[in-house]
């Protein structure tokens, strides 16, 4: 179990990296205010969904200055922040179509979308 523990805290901990090397500010206006317990390498210890979908918009983010701009980025734009559960379920629905929108161009992988 503790080998276990001590794994999980290095992958956390590279996974946390990573995204600072991609440029993730946690400190963002709109992150904050979604996650007000804050970011860090273990925050997914337990269930985090709106930290995850923070992390998804900044991917996705960050993927649409590389892969130019349509119609599904600004579905994802127009959809973020959200305020409640209702824009949360749209701006899942607006990152689907986006992933789809990569798979469907091959600039990802078809498993996922």
């Amino acid at each position: 179990q503790t080998r276990t523990l001590h794994f999980l805290g290095m992958t956390a901990q590279l996974g946390w990296t990573n995204l600072q090397l991609l440029g993730f500010e946690p400190d963002a206006r709109a992150y904050a205010l979604l996650v007000p317990r804050g970011f860090e390498p273990d925050m997914f210890r337990t269930s985090n969904e709106r930290g995850l979908l923070c992390l998804v918009h900044f991917l996705l983010t960050s993927l649409r200055k590389r892969k130019g701009d349509d119609e599904c980025w600004g579905a994802v734009n127009r959809a973020w922040p959200f305020h409640d559960r209702r824009e949360q379920s749209a701006f899942k629905r607006a990152c689907q179509a986006a992933l789809a929108s990569l798979v469907a161009r091959g600039d990802l992988p078809a498993d996922c979308a």
